[in-house]
């Protein structure tokens, strides 16, 4: 697992861009791995966090088309399982 990258936006920036992160707002994206029903198991997926909300996507590529899901955090339940785990809750299903 390789660490985050954080990218800031430049607050000198006139407007932004739709879609882009507003400036002074933080983005952070890298790869975390995620509990798969369908495989019953871990895989490695890249996540998103910017503006509240993760999303996440199986790579990096998959970004400019298909988005595999988006919790917003504001709206979550975290619970720590360990120093390495967390359960993000929203609705009736988790995800880890």
């Amino acid at each position: 697992m390789s660490d985050p990258v954080k990218s800031v936006a430049s607050s000198t920036a006139p407007t932004a861009p739709a879609g882009a992160p507003a400036p002074g707002s933080d983005t952070y994206k890298g790869w975390l791995f995620k509990w798969t029903n369908y495989i019953k198991g871990y895989q490695r997926r890249w996540f998103v966090l910017s503006n509240g909300l993760l999303s996440y996507y199986r790579t990096q590529a998959e970004m400019a088309h298909t988005c595999r899901g988006t919790i917003n955090l504001a709206m979550a339940h975290i619970d720590t399982e360990d120093s390495c785990n967390i359960v993000l809750t929203s609705g009736a299903a988790p995800t880890t």
